[in-house]
C-alpha cells in the first residue's frame, strides 16, 4: 500500500479524496461523502485498501437484499437500515480512499460502477418482491412501476455524471467528454495478465450496464440543454444519485414506511430526464 500522503491534514485530505467534478462547487450530492470522511480518515492509518472496502460494501449491499426477499426488514427493520448505512458508508468511503491514498485504477473504477448498478438492480427487484409478496400489491401495478423506477433513477444518474464532467472539463469539447465517457478507461497496466483479464471482464459489464444506458441517454438528450442548463441541472438531478435513493430506502425501513416510496423517489428521477430530454432542450 502506498504511503498517505504529505499533506494528509483532515481538510486538505477530503478535498483530495472526492471526484474531479465535485471540486467545482458545493452541491447535494457531496454530504455523503462529508460523512462518510471520517470513516475514511480512520482506515487510510488502518492500512486497509479500497479492494477491502468494496468487499465489505458487496457483502453488506448483498445482505440488505436478502432482507428484502426474505421478509426480515418487517421482523427487524433496525438490522436491515444498519446494513444499508454501512453499504453508503462503504459505497461512498472506497473511491475516496483509493483517491486519498493514490491507489486509483481503472479495475477499482469500473468494479465500482458494476457493483453500483447490480445494486441497484437488485435493490429495485427485492423491492418489488416485498410489494407482492408481503404487502399483497398486484404485480400487474409493481413491474411497471418497477421497471419505470430503475430506468428513471439510472437515466438521471448517468445525465447528472455527464453533466458534471462536462462542467469539471471546461477545457474539452463535448464530444471528446463524450468519447470519455461511453467507453470502459484504458487498460493502466497492460504488463500485468491477471490485472488485464479482470479489467476486460469488467469493461465487459460495464458496456452491458452503465454503457448501455449512457448510449441511451446521449442519443435522447439535445446540446442545448447541457449548454444552457449546466448548473441548473447538477442541482436539479443530483439528489437523485443512488446515495440519496439509499438514503431515502434506509428512512422507510428504520421507521416502517410504504416502500412505494422507494419507487416514488425513483420516478421523480425519471421526471428529471424527461425534463432534461424535451423541455430543457433546444
Amino acid at each position: 500500500m502506498k504511503t498517505l500522503p504529505e499533506n494528509g491534514h483532515f481538510i486538505s485530505g477530503f478535498r483530495s479524496s472526492l471526484n474531479p467534478e465535485m471540486k467545482i462547487g458545493l452541491r447535494p450530492d457531496l454530504w455523503p461523502y462529508i460523512i462518510s470522511w471520517p470513516l475514511v480518515y480512520i482506515i487510510a492509518r488502518a492500512r486497509m485498501t479500497p479492494n477491502q472496502v468494496g468487499l465489505l460494501s458487496l457483502i453488506s449491499g448483498m445482505g440488505v437484499i436478502g432482507c428484502l426477499f426474505g421478509g426480515l426488514y418487517l421482523q427487524n427493520p433496525l438490522m436491515v437500515a444498519s446494513l444499508l448505512l454501512i453499504r453508503i458508508l462503504l459505497d461512498c468511503a472506497d473511491g475516496q480512499l483509493a483517491r486519498y491514498t493514490g491507489q486509483t485504477s481503472s479495475l477499482g473504477a469500473l468494479y465500482d460502477l458494476t457493483s453500483d448498478f447490480l445494486f441497484v438492480l437488485l435493490l429495485t427487484a427485492a423491492t418489488a418482491y416485498a410489494l407482492v409478496i408481503y404487502h399483497g400489491e398486484s404485480p400487474d401495478v409493481i413491474v411497471p412501476l418497477a421497471i419505470s423506477g430503475f430506468f428513471g433513477s439510472t437515466m438521471a444518474a448517468t445525465i447528472h455524471s455527464f453533466v458534471s464532467a462536462l462542467a469539471s472539463n471546461p477545457g474539452e469539447s463535448r464530444a471528446e467528454v463524450q468519447q470519455r465517457f461511453l467507453h470502459p478507461p484504458l487498460n493502466d497496466r497492460p504488463g500485468n495478465p491477471s490485472y488485464t483479464a479482470r479489467l476486460s471482464i469488467f469493461s465487459f459489464l460495464f458496456l452491458w450496464s452503465w454503457g448501455g444506458i449512457s448510449r441511451l441517454v446521449m442519443i435522447l438528450i439535445g446540446r442545448g440543454a447541457l449548454d444552457k442548463w449546466r448548473q441548473k441541472l447538477l442541482s436539479l438531478l443530483s439528489p437523485v444519485e443512488f446515495g440519496a435513493q439509499m438514503i431515502l430506502l434506509l428512512i422507510i425501513v428504520t421507521f416502517r414506511g410504504s416502500l412505494f416510496y422507494v419507487y416514488l423517489f425513483q420516478l421523480l428521477g425519471l421526471a428529471g430526464s424527461l425534463l432534461v430530454i424535451f423541455i430543457f432542450d433546444d
